[in-house]
């Protein structure tokens, strides 16, 4: 076992480190990780598992670990909970440092297995020095950002793509999109707070630019807001 224990002090409000912190498939940036993705659906708390890969040269390492003793702004510990050469345990603890400062505790224990244990004291120095570089990561990706900058909109699991699977289920697909529109609602990304009058002008001969009628045999909404839909229009002779 590699164990590494290093500390910093990040200029920025322990919340804004937090939500950073809690955000798994961003420990790429700041980490050795070449993958980090969530296995489980909702928030960080604890129980959450997640799926970890680094690169030993030509050859990926993963294992899976689980949140544990999480807390919203004080961080969270994790542990491996799969039987790979290679796994880590650990913990990152936050403590507000002023207003706009937060000390980063940060624990790790470097778990081999097979091979890995056998090699394990010569590769002691690197791994030892790969870890505690990471907070220096952290530091350099936190204070780079402004103060409070929202941090981009994620689901639980994503509308499309296969990794993780499509929400295909319509239960799961509205709780997703109720999910989408708090954050819009909690961040606050854009505000109509008024109207501007327009008119669009078209020959006698020209029809149908608000697009074809509804399935439903109503008409198509008379806002052009996102331009114009070719589909309907038409020309009389």
């Amino acid at each position: 076992m590699i164990r590494v224990d290093t500390s910093a002090t990040i200029d920025r409000p322990v919340e804004d480190v937090a939500r950073y912190l809690a955000d798994i498939e961003r420990m790429t940036e700041w980490t050795d990780m070449t993958a980090s993705r969530r296995l489980t659906d909702g928030p960080t708390q604890d129980g959450t598992k997640a799926y970890a890969e680094v690169a030993m040269g030509p050859v990926k390492l993963g294992w899976t670990y689980e949140i544990r003793d999480f807390h919203p702004h004080g961080g969270f510990a994790f542990s491996t909970i799969t039987r790979n050469a290679l796994g880590m345990d650990g913990s990152i603890r936050l403590t507000a440092s002023g207003v706009n400062a937060t000390k980063v505790d940060y624990h790790v224990e470097i778990l081999t297995r097979g091979l890995l244990r056998v090699l394990e004291p010569l590769l002691r120095s690197e791994m030892s020095r790969n870890e505690a570089g990471e907070l220096d990561r952290l530091k350099a990706q936190l204070e780079t950002r402004p103060v409070g900058e929202p941090e981009p909109i994620r689901t639980a699991e994503p509308m499309r793509g296969s990794k993780p699977a499509r929400a295909t289920d319509p239960a799961k697909r509205k709780q997703i999109y109720e999910d989408l529109n708090r954050r819009f609602a909690e961040q606050v990304w854009s505000i109509w707070s008024w109207f501007t009058p327009w008119s669009i002008v078209e020959s006698s001969n020209v029809h149908g630019i608000l697009g074809p009628d509804l399935p439903d045999g109503s008409a198509p909404a008379p806002g052009l807001a996102t331009g114009h839909s070719l589909i309907g229009m038409w020309v009389s002779k």
